[in-house]
Order: C-alpha cells, then sequence, then structure tokens
C-alpha cells in the first residue's frame, strides 16, 4: 500500500471553542486510562508527564515532591482503528487515526486528521514534516516514549464499533454501532462468496431492498439529496456560517458544495426511513458515488501522489476552512431530475 493512501492526511483551522467541545469527552476518558503512567492530555492540548522524587532527605525529613514535565506542544487523540486484509482475507489492526491538535493562539488551533501504521508509532517518524506538520514540538527526543506509549493506550477509549478498513484503495468508516471488525469480516466474506448478506437486518422483507446498480434506482436518491440541499441552510462559497453546524450547502456559479461526512450519514439515514435501500450495505456508497460519476453529476478528484479517484473533495468553503465535500453540478442535478422523472 502507497505510504500516502494509509496517511489519509487532511489539515483544518478550528476555534478554541470548537477543540473544547470536540475534546472535552474523550479527553477525560484518555486520561483515566494514562494516569497509571503518570500521563496526562492537559486542557490547552498537550502531552504532559508527572514524576515524583524525594527532597529534604538530607535533614531528616523526606517528602514526596511532584514534578510536571511538558513532553509536547501537542495531543493526540485517537478516532478509529485501522485494518487492512491480510493475504488470507483476514483483516489485520494495522495502525490507528487521530486527531493532533496545536494551539496556535489563544483562540486558535491547527487540526491534523491523520492515520499513524503501527511502525510509525513505535519509530516515531510521523513527526517528520513529510508527514505531519512542521509546528510539531517533541521538546526532546527522549520525551517519544512517554508519547509511544499515550498514543497506544488511549485506543483503549475506542468503542469496538469505531474503526476504518482500507479496501478499493480508499478507507471506509464504519458507522453502524452494532457492526463490529469481526461481523464485517464475515460480511466481506459473503459478498466475496456471492451469499446474500442479511447481518443487522430487521426482516426478510428489508433484505429484499435493492442495492443500487442502475440510471433507475439513482432517481429516490437524487430527489431526497435535492431535498436535502433545499433544506439545508444554504450559503455563497466563501461566506462564513453563524454556527460550527457541519449541515449546511455552499454553492457558486457551478457547484453545490456539500460536507462529505454529514452528507453521507444524513442521506443513508433519509433513505432507510424511505424505504428505497439497503443502506448498510458495504459498497453501498461506491455503487452511489460510481453512477453519480459516470452520469456526469459529480465531481472526482485525483489525488497527485497516489492517482486515486475520490468523491470526496477537498474545497476551501470560506478562509480558513477546508472540507471533504461533495461536488454536485448544479444545472447536471436539475436537468438529470427533470429529464428522468417526466420519462417515468
Amino acid at each position: 500500500m502507497n505510504v500516502y493512501d494509509f496517511l489519509d492526511k487532511y489539515i483544518e483551522y478550528i476555534s478554541a471553542k470548537q477543540y473544547a467541545a470536540e475534546t472535552a469527552k474523550i479527553r477525560l476518558r484518555i486520561n483515566r486510562i494514562l494516569q497509571k503512567e503518570k500521563l496526562e492530555i492537559t486542557r490547552s492540548g498537550t502531552i504532559v508527564h508527572e514524576s515524583i522524587h524525594k527532597s529534604g532527605e538530607s535533614s531528616g525529613n523526606p517528602q514526596d515532591e511532584v514534578s510536571v514535565t511538558k513532553l509536547t506542544n501537542f495531543c493526540v487523540i485517537p478516532t478509529h482503528r485501522l485494518y487492512v486484509q491480510g493475504n488470507d482475507s483476514r483483516y489485520i489492526e494495522e495502525g490507528v487515526g487521530v486527531r493532533i491538535y496545536t494551539k496556535l493562539s489563544k483562540k486558535k488551533y491547527k487540526l491534523i486528521h491523520l492515520n499513524l501504521s503501527n511502525e510509525m508509532i513505535e519509530k516515531g517518524n510521523w513527526l517528520n514534516a513529510n508527514y505531519s506538520a512542521q509546528d510539531l514540538i517533541l521538546y526532546k527526543k527522549s520525551f517519544y516514549h512517554h508519547v509511544c506509549i499515550a498514543i497506544k493506550l488511549s485506543t483503549r477509549a475506542l468503542a469496538s464499533s469505531e474503526y476504518k478498513v482500507f479496501t478499493d484503495g480508499y478507507w471506509y468508516e464504519n458507522e453502524d454501532e452494532s457492526i463490529t471488525i469481526d461481523e464485517y469480516e464475515k460480511m466481506d466474506r459473503l459478498i466475496a462468496e456471492g451469499i446474500p448478506n442479511q447481518l443487522s437486518l430487521s426482516n426478510n422483507q428489508e433484505s429484499e431492498k435493492p442495492t443500487v446498480s442502475g440510471k433507475h434506482e439513482l432517481l429516490p436518491f437524487l430527489a431526497e439529496l435535492s431535498s436535502l440541499i433545499e433544506t439545508w441552510p444554504r450559503f455563497e462559497k466563501g461566506t462564513k456560517p453563524s454556527t460550527n453546524d457541519d449541515s449546511v450547502v455552499w454553492f457558486d456559479r457551478e457547484y453545490y458544495y456539500l460536507p462529505y461526512k454529514q452528507t453521507w450519514s444524513t442521506m443513508e439515514e433519509r433513505l432507510r426511513d424511505a424505504g428505497f435501500y439497503r443502506t448498510n450495505d458495504k459498497d453501498f456508497r461506491k455503487g452511489i458515488e460510481a453512477i453519480l460519476s459516470a452520469e456526469q453529476l459529480i465531481k472526482i478528484e485525483t489525488e497527485t501522489k497516489s492517482n486515486r479517484e475520490r468523491a470526496d473533495c477537498n474545497a476551501s468553503v470560506y478562509k480558513g476552512k477546508k472540507l471533504r465535500v461533495f461536488k454536485v453540478y448544479k444545472a447536471r442535478l436539475e436537468n438529470y431530475l427533470q429529464t428522468n422523472s417526466e420519462s417515468q
């Protein structure tokens, strides 16, 4: 696997308020785990190590003194376990997806989304500027031993459903709390063997719902997408919304820009409720995106280093804010719905 495929690096800048909201609960969980190792992620987003030594021994009144050493100017928060498929088709845990937060000023943080392989965590070479960023500081090389321990132990805070698998050239994120990696592996094996998958389906009637395979079946998806665009707040590209809500749409003369992860989460919920598709199928997203691309309804981005095509395009939606987005052709979406709806 290409190292840049594995890293899946993405950088954004967030407010101190957003940093606090994103990390408050998970930081407390992680710190409870790190407590035995005398490690802590501070409220401001650094990693510190506490050590205890004796003082006053010469006076015959020894006392414990606690000193706190700042190891880094950043903190590492795990988001997903990472699995790749081995030669025997079983999925092997090869690393962890993380968010790396660095405080730049009183009101601003840098956030790096990064995948770290087990080897990178052991060696510490992810701190190289080519992999992460120049402004991540490890104050002494010997401190990395503690940072390595902190990263490894902090993955215990992840739920069994919080994982990604690398398949067909990109990372697939599990979003179903009921599906562990073992169940996903079983599902994957059934699909490979041509056996209809009925995992996580409530009844046989639901298992008869179609997956996406053609233009006719794309219409319900596009109708829901058009409805979503109409109901979410819309802003001209370059405009900063008044809230941090991801359920917004930006637009310019040619495209709608929809936050990729939030759009898929909302669309899958809508389509399940409407009974159109079996949206918990592993290949559902890939099937939809392949047809959208073939019909030239969305923009596809090709990564320079890996030459990998992906539907989640990088876009600067306003100054200082970059997102992975669906870039939907405005005119083509409207024309497609009008033309194909009239032909039904």
